[in-house]
């Protein structure tokens, strides 16, 4: 069996998308753990068991040891972050069932060409258990539930501020071309060479097929736009690293790009439209516009309350 396969979580935004769940195991060790509170949430305690545990593998350290041993404390943050992500859930009536979680996990297994028992296997060999991964995964469906709040919620972009972007797109560029694209994207850095290349060549062969490009870009792409489908909006044609601009110079509107391989990953690109200088000021340049400012007003919204409201609605303190 292949235990190379990608471990898919639904995608907000690259700005957000740090690790925030630490992994555990169920064995527990066989030497006695001495309790102590190592933090609290609210009040209630994170105890150095419940910490011990969550290392990989599973080992019995001091408090003292504990804040000095750096995934101790990481996974430490990973617990207070999940317990803030609960509690917000409980506030704000978001309820992720275990139906839900087992069919998402069906669906990663499938996309990974795995039976429900391959899968946990495949899991077990990187260290991890179904339990721990039905975690990881219910966290993550509460944390995009509660960034489509922000999104439902919307924001004001105004005639100025899209009028300044416009201005500031164009003095960025020396020849003013502008086009709107979209990328499936694959990363080196998540994945070994040969995973990546993979990767993207499943989501080219699927695009041979007929395919449409927004919905392979979602089910494979790992770009922060890729719940757009893909799209990266209005860029400067000059503002693409060299691998990039190369690959879609001669595009016409609608092509797809061959794989382009680039330091971060591999691409896969479509030109969506094209624009000049001239055209800089029509209502579609402008709508693009609207859409991006927007996009990176929901984004920042994301950011300040995920780094920062969350531990001021609520009383985190932590011992180590």
């Amino acid at each position: 069996m292949n235990s190379k396969f990608v471990l898919t979580f639904p995608v907000i935004y690259i700005a957000l998308l740090y690790s925030l769940l630490g992994r555990t195991v169920e064995a527990e060790p066989k030497d006695l753990i001495v309790d102590a509170v190592v933090a609290s949430v609210d009040d209630e305690p994170v105890t150095l068991r419940e910490l011990c545990l969550r290392l990989t593998p599973p080992r019995k350290l001091t408090v003292e040891e504990a804040g000095n041993d750096p995934e101790a404390l990481a996974a430490l943050d990973n617990i207070i972050m999940e317990r803030l992500l609960s509690l917000e859930a409980k506030k704000r009536r978001i309820i992720v069932t275990d139906q839900e979680v087992e069919r998402y996990i069906d669906q990663v297994a499938k996309r990974n060409s795995l039976s429900r028992k391959e899968f946990e296997r495949a899991l077990l060999e990187k260290g991890q258990t179904i339990d721990n991964y039905r975690r990881q995964i219910k966290m993550e469906i509460i944390k995009t539930r509660l960034a489509g709040k922000f999104i439902k919620g919307g924001v004001g972009v105004t005639d100025e501020e899209i009028d300044q972007y416009l201005k500031n797109s164009a003095d960025a560029s020396d020849k003013g071309l502008k086009i709107r694209l979209s990328q499936i994207f694959v990363s080196k850095e998540n994945h070994s060479e040969e995973e990546a290349k993979a990767l993207i060549t499943k989501a080219k062969s699927r695009l041979a097929d007929g395919e449409d490009f927004a919905e392979v870009a979602r089910s494979l792409s790992e770009g922060p736009e890729a719940s757009e489908g893909g799209s990266l909006g209005v860029i400067n044609l000059e503002d693409l690293n060299s691998s990039l601009f190369d690959a879609v110079l001669s595009l016409q509107e609608g092509q797809i790009s061959d794989i382009v391989s680039s330091p971060a990953g591999y691409h896969i690109l479509r030109v969506d439209k094209r624009f000049n200088s001239k055209t800089a000021d029509n209502s579609e340049m402008r709508e693009e516009a609207r859409k991006f400012l927007a996009r990176q007003k929901i984004e920042e919204k994301m950011k300040t309350f995920f780094t920062g409201e969350l531990f001021i609605t609520h009383v985190v303190e932590k011992k180590i």
